[in-house]
C-alpha cells in the first residue's frame, strides 16, 4: 500500500460490522444517515434508484469504500449476486414468526436482560428485532438513502432507543450523552482492525478451502466468527461495552449473520463475490528483493493487506509473450524473466488457480507497466548474484536505497501537508520499510560456500571480504538513517541485522565458524544482531556477544528425541540442538538474549497463539512461548541459554472458566498454552482467585522470555528454594518489579491493578524497546478515579493505558487499588503477547 492511499474501512469489514450493528443511531448523529451520498455510485451496480432521495450528505470514507466495491466488481454474474441476495432480503418477512428463528441467539439474550430489569422494552419485540437486524445485515442495497429512511422510521428509533436504555449506554439514544457518530467511528475501526489482526492467521485457511465450493464458501462466512471473537475481546469502545451489558456475545452476533446470509444467499455466491471483490481492492502484486540477472528478472508476491497469497492457488498471465513467467513455492514468488538483453515491459493478471469451477479461472489482480531494465554486466557487483565475496550473494544494495529513497522523497512531501496524526503514521511506516531494506540488503547467502565435512556442512567464509561486505552495508544503512532521521530528529536509528543463510542442506548439522575479526567488524559497524539460517531455522544473536572467535552448530535431530520427552500437545516442527562455543568452550549462558526461530511444519492445519517453543530437557519439556510469525511461519522465543528445541501446539482446557469464557476464555488458553498460566488443581483454572506478586512476576518473565538464571535479589522474604525466587530475580533484573519495602518483596501479598499496569509496562519498555508516555496525567484522565494511582506506579499505569493493556472497567473506572483476579492477569497477559 503506497504512502499516498489512507488506510480506510475496508467494505468488507463494513459489511459484517454493519451487519451486527442494529444499534447505530440515527439522526442527526447517526453514520448511516450519511450514507446518502452512495446513490449515484451504487446505481449502476444494482439498478434505478427511487424518483425521490434525500439530499446526499458526505462521507468520504465510506463512499470511497463503496467506490471500490463497485469498481471491484468485474463481472455480471458478481453483480447479479448481489442483486438477488438483496430481493431474497426484501422478502423476508418480518411478520412471520418462523423467520424469528434467524434472530433466535440475539432475542433471547434481549429477553432475558428485559426480564431481569424489571422495566418495560414494549419495542423489542422479535418482529422490530428481525427488521433491525435484516436492514443492517445487508447493507449493499440499491440506494444508501433508503438506509437512512429506514433508520428515520419513528418506530425503529423507538426499538434503537430502549436497545441502548436496555445496554446501560448513558443518554440512551438521543440524550445529551447518548451515542455519537464517534462511537460509531470508533467501532468501525476497532472492527477493522480485528479484521486486520484475523486474516492473517486464517489466509492458509481460505487458500487451503479451494478444494471444493462448499469449503471455500464456509470458510469466508466462518472468518466472521473470528473477526466477531477478536473484537468483543479488543474493543474498548461503548458500543461493544453496550452489547455485552445485555448480554449478547459474540458468537451471538454471528450465528445471527450467518442465518441471515445463509437465508438470502444460500448458495454464498454473494458473499464470495463481496470477498473477490475485497481481495481486488486490497491486493498488490509486490516486488520482493531487487532486479537480478542484470535487471532481466523480478520477483514478486501477490499480497492481501501485507498477507501473501500462496502462488499454488494464483496464475499469472503476462502481455508480452516474451517476458517468461514463473513461480516459486518455497518463497510464494512469481517471477518474471526477459530472456533478452534488452529493456522490457508488460502488463500482469493474476487469475485464481482453483478446483472449483465457478471461481477457476476469476480474475483477483490486475497491474499495468511493469517494466525490466536491462544492465550490461558489471553494474554494482552484487544484483543478487553477488560479484565475488567467495560465492557470497548478495541484492544489489545500491538498488535497494536507491528504490527506498524514491520512497523517503515521496514521504516528505506528503508530510509538509499531513496533519500531526497523519505524520506519525507516516513515520512509522517509512522506519519499517527503512528497516526491511537494510534486512534485504544485509542478507547473505553462503549458500554456494558450503562444503561437506563428514555428516554436518560448513561454509568456507572469507573474512577480508566478510568485512568488506559488512562495512559497505553499514555504510549503507547509515545513509538511510541519517535521512529517517533528517525528517524525524527523534527517530531511532532502523536496526541492522547481519543475516548468514546457508540455504538448504541435507546434512544433519552445520558448523558455522564465526571469526573474532567477523565479530569485531560487525560491532565497529554499528550491527544489532547476527542471525544465522539452516533450512529456514534460525538463530540470532547479539553482535555484542563474542569478543573472541566462535562456533555455532545447529544439528537437526529425529522427532523422536522430543516424543520420548512426553511434551504437552503435539510437536509441531523440527527438533534441534543449538550449540555455541567460543575459544573452543562451550557457552552455556549468554549475556544477551539469542532468539530462536523455529519453522512450524503444516502450519495452515494449527491455531498459531496456541503454538509455543519447547525445549527438551531429558525426559522433561519446559515451555519457553513466544509468537509465530505468518509471514515466515516460524514460531520465535528469546533464551539466555542453548539446547534441544523445538515446537508445541498445546490444547489447554479448564472446566471452571465458564463464567469468564466470553472476555477472557480465549486469553486463559492461551496463556497456558505458552506455559505462562498454570491450573490450580486437575482441570481448574480458578478464574476468580486472586494473583500474588509472585505469580505476576512469573507470568511476565515467561511472557517475554526473561528467564536468567544469573540473575540476583536482596529481598529478606524470598528464599533459595522458593519456586518463585528465579523469576523474581529476573524481574528485578530487568527493572521490572520493586519492592514494597528495601528488603521485602511480599511475594504473597495479592498484586492491585496499578501494580500489574506499572509491571507490564517497564516489561514493555525492559523488552520491547517502548517508551514511556510524556503526560502520564493526560493518559489516564479518561478515568474517574485516577487521581487514586499512586504516584510511584503513575508512569507505567498511564504508559500500559495508553498502549491498550489496561483498558479500564466499568463506568469508565481504573480501579488502581483494587487487587486483581487469575482472569484479568490472564487478559493483560494476552495483550502483551500481542505487543
Amino acid at each position: 500500500m503506497s504512502f499516498g492511499r489512507k488506510v480506510t474501512i475496508s467494505t468488507l469489514a463494513a459489511s459484517l460490522a454493519l451487519g451486527s450493528l442494529a444499534v447505530l443511531p440515527p439522526g442527526s448523529k447517526g453514520v448511516f444517515q450519511r450514507l446518502a451520498g452512495t446513490a449515484t455510485v451504487l446505481a449502476d451496480t444494482y439498478g434505478s434508484l427511487p424518483s425521490a432521495a434525500p439530499a446526499p450528505l458526505n462521507n468520504e470514507d465510506l463512499l470511497r469504500e463503496l467506490r471500490n466495491l463497485h469498481e471491484n466488481l468485474w463481472s455480471d454474474d458478481e453483480k447479479d449476486a448481489l442483486r438477488q441476495a438483496r430481493t431474497n432480503l426484501d422478502r423476508l418477512n418480518s411478520a412471520d414468526a418462523a423467520n424469528y428463528v434467524l434472530i433466535s441467539e440475539v432475542a433471547t439474550r434481549i429477553n432475558a436482560a428485559v426480564s431481569q430489569s424489571g422495566g418495560s422494552y414494549d419495542a423489542l419485540t422479535e418482529a422490530n428485532l428481525l427488521n433491525l437486524l435484516k436492514g443492517l445485515a445487508f447493507p449493499y442495497t440499491d440506494d444508501g438513502s433508503g438506509v437512512t429512511a429506514f433508520l428515520q422510521d419513528s418506530g425503529h428509533r423507538m426499538t434503537l432507543n430502549q436497545l441502548f436504555e436496555l445496554g446501560g449506554v448513558p443518554g440512551g439514544l438521543d440524550g445529551a450523552e447518548g451515542l455519537t457518530q464517534d462511537d460509531a467511528a470508533e467501532f468501525m475501526r476497532q472492527f477493522m482492525a480485528s479484521l486486520k489482526r484475523t486474516l492473517p492467521d486464517n489466509m492458509a485457511a481460505l487458500a487451503a478451502s479451494l478444494t471444493d465450493s462448499d469449503s471455500f464458501k464456509n470458510a469466508v462466512l466462518d472468518l466472521t466468527a473470528r473477526v466477531y471473537d477478536d473484537l468483543f475481546r479488543n474493543d474498548p469502545g461503548r458500543l461493544t461495552r453496550a452489547l455485552k451489558n445485555i448480554g449478547i456475545t459474540a458468537d451471538d452476533m454471528y450465528q445471527v449473520t450467518k442465518k441471515i446470509w445463509s437465508r438470502i444467499d444460500p448458495d454464498k455466491n454473494a458473499l464470495v463475490a463481496v470477498a473477490l471483490a475485497e481481495i481486488r481492492a486490497n491486493g498488490s502484486f509486490t516486488q520482493v528483493g531487487s532486479p537480478s540477472d542484470n535487471g532481466r528478472s523480478k520477483s514478486f508476491q501477490f499480497k492481501v493487506l501485507d498477507q501473501t497469497v500462496p502462488v499454488s492457488i494464483v496464475d499469472a498471465q503476462v502481455s508480452n509473450a516474451s517476458i517468461q513467467v514463473s513461480k516459486n513455492p518455497a518463497f510464494n514468488t512469481f517471477k518474471l524473466l526477459n530472456p533478452d538483453n534488452s529493456d522490457a515491459s508488460t502488463d500482469i493478471v493474476l487469475k485464481l488457480n482453483a478446483p472449483i469451477e465457478s471461481l477457476k479461472g476469476r480474475e483477483l489482480y490486475r497491474q499495468q507497466g511493469i517494466t525490466l531494465n536491462y544492465t550490461s554486466p558489471g553494474y554494482g557487483g552484487g544484483g543478487g548474484g553477488g560479484g565475488g565475496g567467495g560465492g557470497v550473494k548478495q541484492p544489489d544494495p545500491r538498488q535497494i536505497v536507491e528504490d527506498i529513497q524514491k520512497t523517503i522523497g515521496q514521504v516528505k512531501e506528503q508530510l509538509e501537508k499531513a496533519a500531526p496524526e497523519e505524520k506519525a503514521r507516516l513515520l512509522q511506516e517509512l522506519r519499517s520499510q527503512v528497516e526491511s531494506s537494510i534486512r534485504r540488503m544485509a542478507a547473505l547467502d553462503l549458500s554456494a560456500t558450503v562444503k561437506v565435512d563428514g555428516d554436518k556442512v560448513v561454509p568456507v567464509i572469507d573474512p577480508v571480504q566478510m568485512i568488506q561486505r559488512i562495512k559497505d552495508i553499514a555504510a549503507r544503512a547509515k545513509e538511510l538513517n541519517d535521512s529517517l532521521r533528517a525528517l524525524d530528529p527523534s527517530a531511532s536509528p532502523a536496526k541492522v541485522e547481519l543475516t548468514l543463510d546457508l540455504g538448504g542442506i541435507s546434512a544433519k548439522s552445520a558448523e558455522i565458524p564465526l571469526a573474532k575479526e567477523i565479530l569485531q567488524a560487525a560491532r565497529d559497524n554499528g550491527m544489532d544482531t547476527i542471525a544465522v539460517q539452516v533450512n529456514g531455522m534460525a538463530v540470532a544473536f547479539s553482535a555484542q556477544e563474542f569478543p573472541s572467535d566462535a562456533t555455532l552448530r545447529i544439528t537437526s535431530l529425529d522427532k523422536s528425541a522430543g516424543s520420548q520427552a512426553n511434551p504437552p500437545g503435539r510437536i509441531v516442527a523440527g527438533v534441534y540442538q543449538v550449540e555455541f562455543a567460543a575459544d573452543g568452550q562451550a557457552v552455556e549462558r549468554f549475556a544477551h538474549p539469542v532468539q530462536l526461530r523455529i519453522p512450524v511444519e503444516q502450519a495452515a492445519n494449527l491455531d498459531p497463539e496456541l503454538l509455543s517453543v519447547a525445549k527438551i530437557d531429558g525426559d522433561h519439556v519446559i515451555l519457553y512461548g513466544g509468537t509465530y510469525d505468518s509471514a515466515t511461519k516460524r514460531q520465535i522465543a528469546t533464551r539466555y541459554g542453548m539446547s534441544v528445541y523445538t515446537v508445541v501446539e498445546n490444547r489447554v482446557s479448564f472446566g471452571d472458566i465458564g463464567g469468564v469464557q466470553d472476555w477472557a476464555g480465549r486469553q486463559i488458553g492461551v496463556a497456558a498454552a505458552k506455559g505462562i498460566l498454570e491450573g490450580r488443581g486437575e482441570g481448574r483454572f480458578v478464574p476468580e482467585g486472586l494473583v500474588t506478586r509472585a505469580e505476576f512476576a512469573k507470568m511476565i518473565v515467561k511472557t517475554f522470555g526473561l528467564e536468567d538464571d544469573t540473575a540476583t535479589e536482596n529481598f529478606s522474604d524470598v528464599g533459595d528454594g522458593d519456586w518463585f525466587r528465579p523469576y523474581v530475580a529476573a524481574a528485578v533484573k530487568f527493572g521490572i518489579v520493586n519492592g514494597r519495602a528495601a528488603d521485602r518483596f511480599e511475594p504473597d501479598g495479592t498484586i492491585t491493578r496499578a501494580e500489574m499496569a506499572a509491571m507490564a509496562a517497564r516489561a514493555l519498555v525492559a523488552a520491547r524497546g517502548y517508551t514511556y508516555v510524556q503526560d502520564p496525567a493526560k493518559a489516564v484522565a479518561r478515568f474517574g478515579d485516577a487521581g487514586d494511582i499512586n504516584a510511584s506506579l503513575l508512569d507505567g499505569a498511564a504508559t500500559a493505558a495508553q498502549n491498550g493493556i489496561m483498558i479500564g472497567e466499568e463506568g469508565g473506572l481504573f480501579h488502581p487499588n483494587d487487587a486483581s483476579t487469575r482472569a484479568q492477569a490472564a487478559v493483560v497477559i494476552y495483550r502483551l503477547l500481542n505487543k
